[in-house]
């Protein structure tokens, strides 16, 4: 039985896509850490800085969750983004193209919250081959 996939869909829906960043914490714990790139970032704020700057940047965004895997307090996921980018996003200008990216996941639970985060990302290959059909 999926016991933490209704909580991973639930927080990828109303953070993500919604943007409702004042419900982080209905998922996250506070010592919240994601792995990325080798890098560990804590907190909130990571998440919120990130949602915000997403939906600074894309208009109409779509997220499609698909659970892999899910064993005692850990889960693996995929998520897939979708969004019309029409704003900057870090270095990249808008183009007012689709953009989808995608985001390999696996996410530890303590309790009912997420705990730490471990993610693969080819969101930068993706805003990459946008660049290509200007």
């Amino acid at each position: 039985m999926n016991v933490h996939a209704p909580r991973i869909l639930e927080a990828n829906r109303r953070i993500i896509e919604q943007g409702a960043v004042d419900s982080i914490a209905d998922y996250f714990s506070e010592s919240y850490i994601v792995v990325t790139g080798g890098i560990e970032r804590i907190g909130h704020e990571v998440i919120r800085g990130f949602t915000n700057q997403i939906h600074k940047s894309f208009s109409d965004l779509h997220v499609a969750v698909q659970i892999l895997m899910e064993a005692d307090s850990y889960i693996a996921w995929q998520r897939t983004t979708q969004g019309k980018q029409t704003g900057k996003f870090q270095a990249f200008p808008a183009t007012g193209l689709q953009i989808t990216w995608h985001d390999m996941v696996v996410s530890h639970f303590e309790d009912s919250l997420i705990a730490k985060e471990w993610v693969v990302t080819d969101m930068a290959e993706g805003l990459l081959r946008s660049r290509k059909s200007l």
